[in-house]
């Protein structure tokens, strides 16, 4: 028997310098859904409100809080 080890080769380029923010998250979004992957915003940082850092994650990564208000019903419970 014969096995497969399915390697993937990095498709992203480090320190690529893009024009703009949109242009980074077009090509993000296209690569890694290529890969079958969905990806969502995380954090960003501003400087003079100019965006100097913006991550993006897997949108499986960690878990979402979830709001709501504890009540109690009639008996008391």
């Amino acid at each position: 028997m014969i096995q497969t080890k399915r390697i993937f080769t990095s498709i992203f380029e480090i320190g690529k310098i893009f024009g703009t923010i949109d242009e980074a998250e077009s090509e993000y979004y296209e690569q890694v859904g290529n890969l079958g992957f969905s990806v969502r915003k995380s954090t960003s940082r501003k400087i003079a409100n100019e965006v100097v850092y913006k991550k993006y994650v897997c949108s499986k990564e960690g878990t979402s809080i979830i709001h709501r208000e504890e009540t109690l019903t009639d008996n008391g419970k």
